[in-house]
């Protein structure tokens, strides 16, 4: 059975913030070489914690599988809690600002962006960043859409040029908790600016080709339970659906699986941590319609400031 494995990701994020799971998470890399964050796959459940995150930052580090190596993702994030209320729907509305880098054998991403949580539900995320695409795997180019990106291709591939990129992402998320069930469905509009003269070049993130300028669109909707086990853990089980298409070349990839979450009450002196296991299948793909993939992960935080209490708290 073919997988495209992460081996065990693991991350730890030191902070004074909440949720951080959601900020920065494990990735899961699938056989196609297509990579998102466990954040992106995994509902978040309930409201968040009682504290105010201020200033907190967030460390990822995580094995690839294409292209093979370690991959880093820090994050440095300013939070400000604008709004409180005895309503949780309304509760914690915020304002972050965030600055960092996503560093894996085939570029650096160094990005900057602004989150707006009005309600507990909704969060608006909008990002910059720069891309370098540097020797090891650099940024690969094809002369027409029909031509040979399967796996075997790339992993052989020479010639692998050694440029920069423009990428704007805007991120809307729904996140719920209805009694036990839960449902997260988050939206991604990614526009590239390659600086590459090729006609086709190949987006290693999520593992499809794409014009130098062009559009990438991603949507992931996740439904599941909440189960409460013994000293108070969570176990929340589900499933998901992801589509991701690139308007240019009119690509996709349609995805189906499903997940587990596990989250201790603490573990190892750290707070908020996580085990995470998704297994799938690719539903629709050029080249590995029916190819399993599978991730799994482990991640905590450790809080080092204490929470600063908004002029608007009550």
């Amino acid at each position: 059975m073919a997988l495209g494995v992460a081996a065990l990701a693991m991350m730890i994020s030191i902070s004074a913030a909440t949720d951080n799971a959601a900020v920065a998470a494990p990735k899961e890399t699938a056989s196609d070489g297509a990579t998102t964050s466990a954040a992106e796959a995994t509902p978040m459940s309930g409201p968040e914690s009682s504290k105010e995150p201020t200033v907190f930052a967030d460390v990822d580090l995580y094995v690839v599988y294409n292209p093979k190596g370690i991959a880093l993702r820090t994050a440095l994030n300013r939070r400000y809690t604008y709004h409180r209320d005895v309503n949780p729907l309304f509760d914690k509305a915020h304002l972050q600002a965030t600055v960092g880098a996503d560093i894996n054998p085939a570029y650096g991403r160094y990005l900057v962006a602004v989150q707006w949580q009005p309600l507990q539900i909704l969060r608006l995320r909008a990002e910059y960043a720069f891309m370098y695409f540097h020797g090891y795997a650099g940024l690969l180019t094809f002369d027409s859409i029909h031509d040979d990106w399967s796996e075997p291709v790339r992993l052989h591939f020479d010639g692998e040029e050694i440029t920069g990129a423009h990428n704007i992402r805007l991120i809307p998320e729904v996140r719920m908790k209805i009694g036990p069930v839960v449902f997260q469905n988050t939206t991604e509009a990614n526009h590239y600016r390659v600086l590459s003269d090729a006609p086709i070049v190949f987006e290693n993130w999520y593992g499809l080709p794409m014009e130098s300028v062009d559009w990438l669109l991603v949507n992931r909707a996740i439904l599941g339970t909440e189960l409460t086990l013994r000293d108070d853990d969570k176990l929340i089980v589900g499933g998901f659906y992801d589509v991701r298409e690139v308007l240019g070349t009119k690509v996709d990839n349609h995805r189906l699986g499903a997940v587990a979450m596990w989250m201790p009450t603490e573990l190892l002196g750290m707070t908020r941590v996580y085990g995470l296991l998704i297994v799938g299948v690719h539903l629709s793909h050029r080249y590995i319609s029916g190819t399993p993939f599978l991730m799994a992960g482990f991640g905590g935080s450790i809080d080092i400031l204490p929470p600063v209490v908004s002029m608007g708290s009550q």
